[in-house]
C-alpha cells in the first residue's frame, strides 16, 4: 500500500480517481471526535461511503484520522483506514 502524504499528493489521486472513475462522490458518517490529553490534538473515527459514475453500486469504509491544531486549523496529521469484521 502507497501512503500519501500532503495536499499536492491527496490532490493528485482524488483527480486520478475521478478520470478514471468518471466521478467520485463521498459521504462522511458515524463522526466521533475524541479530543487528546495534549491540548491541540484529536482523534477523529468516522465511516465514509464512496461511489463513481461509472460503477453500481458503493464502497463503505472506517476511517481514524489524527488531528493537529496548527495557527488555529486543525489539520490531518495521519489517516488509516479500519480493517473491519465480515461476515
Amino acid at each position: 500500500m502507497h501512503e500519501v502524504s500532503g495536499r499536492d499528493e491527496i490532490r493528485q489521486v482524488v483527480a486520478l480517481a475521478q478520470k478514471l472513475s468518471g466521478g467520485l462522490d463521498v459521504k462522511v458518517y458515524d463522526v466521533v471526535v475524541t479530543f487528546g490529553p495534549q491540548t491541540g490534538t484529536a482523534r477523529v473515527e468516522l465511516t465514509a461511503s464512496m461511489s463513481s459514475g461509472k460503477q453500481e453500486g458503493f464502497t463503505a469504509q472506517e476511517f481514524a484520522l489524527q488531528l493537529v491544531k496548527r495557527e488555529g486549523a486543525w489539520l490531518i496529521q495521519r489517516a488509516e483506514s479500519v480493517k473491519t469484521l465480515r461476515r
